[in-house]
């Protein structure tokens, strides 16, 4: 998992890349959204401060994606856009309600192949270990448990239908806050 320092350097990289799909990136990152539940958004979804999760696009074995529901019932969810999320969005040509937000630059729904080749390509240039576009999601969930955000609320973020397959996933960032912490103190009593 990439350290707050390595976050920082991929988001800059980002807001400075040419990529047709940095946008997308920054925000996977900022919303710790499954990659299909972004590329399932609609515009009709957005608001200026949040998103609607209504649909995924999902990979069907030997045949083409199609949308559906979310992965879950707690899928269907409202996410409030991070500061990065939002101006990701910004950097995007607003489509009608019924578009897809990321598309490719020819008006397609990207590829899988195609948005990890684009990905690795960012992480060289902003010189941090190239990660998959899942890793994204805990990128941002990490974040969120390292820097005291109650496991309910990770929970509710990610779409987990149970706070124990969130608690099982993330264990390792809870983990490091109690690490943290117990150094603190000790720091502190000597």
């Amino acid at each position: 998992m990439w350290t707050l320092e390595q976050t920082q350097q991929f988001l800059g990289a980002c807001a400075s890349s040419r990529s047709h799909y940095a946008p997308l990136f920054v925000f996977l990152c900022g919303t710790g959204l499954r990659v299909s539940e972004a590329l399932g958004l609609r515009w009709g979804d957005v608001t200026t401060d949040a998103i609607s999760i209504r649909r995924a696009l999902v990979a069907n074995a030997g045949r083409n994606p199609s949308i559906q529901a979310p992965k879950s019932g707690a899928g269907n969810r409202t996410v409030t856009l991070t500061a990065p999320a939002a101006a990701a969005l910004t950097r995007l040509q607003r489509g009608p309600d019924e578009a897809a937000v990321f598309l490719t630059s020819i008006g397609t729904l990207p590829g899988h192949h195609n948005l990890l080749r684009a990905l690795k390509a960012v992480c060289v240039h902003a010189g941090v270990p190239p990660v998959g576009l899942h890793q994204l999601r805990h990128v941002h969930a990490s974040m969120l448990l390292a820097h005291g955000v109650d496991l309910a609320s990770v929970s509710r973020r990610l779409g987990h239908s149970n706070v124990a397959i969130t608690a099982s996933v993330y264990t390792h960032a809870v983990h490091q806050d109690r690490a943290a912490a117990s150094a603190f103190d000790r720091a502190l009593t000597g």
